[in-house]
């Protein structure tokens, strides 16, 4: 499953590709700004329905103890850590997903995700980042979807199901010509005709 949200807020906005295949999940920056994280759950509601309901019965099924451990970065970043313990004898304690937030609230232009991971993760960065809420279905009415963000602004949402394009639909591979110097040769040809006229030389015309 492929979507591609377009997105503007007041301030910012972007395309987004969002990709979903075997219960990992793909954000991707295409154009613009980055991400707000107060925009990421109505992003992926918008995209990918249900989305929530499936992460946390992946979740659910993990089969170690786990905990968020956040970190605070220097210039005011913040990463939330998924860990979980594998071997409480040896204090097995690995870092097995991450979600980090630039110090000016923006996710990464990249981030992957398995579901499961992505559920603990997001209930994390929510408790710090309150989420913009997709409106209603009596309130929809209509696409792109117009959300309120939780500073009193708006957010509003595009989704799009991108076309493949393929070679003949007259893709070029790389190192085919581009045709510029095809015209060249056509030029001289012209040019003579333009010389023609201007020197007083009318072209000869056959009477029959």
């Amino acid at each position: 499953m492929l979507k591609h949200v377009v997105w503007m807020d007041n301030e910012f906005g972007g395309r987004l590709a969002i990709k979903e295949e075997r219960d990992v999940i793909i954000i991707k920056k295409l154009a613009g700004s980055n991400l707000p994280a107060s925009h990421l759950f109505a992003v992926l509601d918008a995209a990918i329905p249900g989305w929530q309901e499936k992460a946390e019965a992946l979740h659910l099924g993990r089969k170690n103890a786990w905990f968020i451990k956040t970190r605070r970065g220097r210039w005011g970043s913040t990463t939330f850590l998924l860990k979980i313990i594998r071997d409480v004898d040896m204090l097995d304690i690995p870092t097995v997903a991450r979600l980090h937030v630039t110090y000016a609230g923006k996710l990464p232009a990249y981030v992957e995700l398995w579901l499961g991971d992505l559920a603990p993760l997001a209930a994390a960065l929510r408790k710090e980042f309150p989420q913009t809420a997709l409106p209603s279905e009596e309130e929809e009415g209509f696409f792109p979807f117009w959300c309120d963000a939780p500073d009193g602004s708006y957010l509003k949402l595009r989704v799009e199901e991108p076309q493949f394009v393929g070679l003949d639909q007259g893709v070029m591979l790389p190192g085919e010509p581009s045709g510029l110097l095809d015209s060249e040769q056509e030029e001289p040809a012209q040019e003579q005709q333009e010389d023609n006229f201007q020197g007083g030389q009318l072209p000869e015309i056959e009477v029959i």
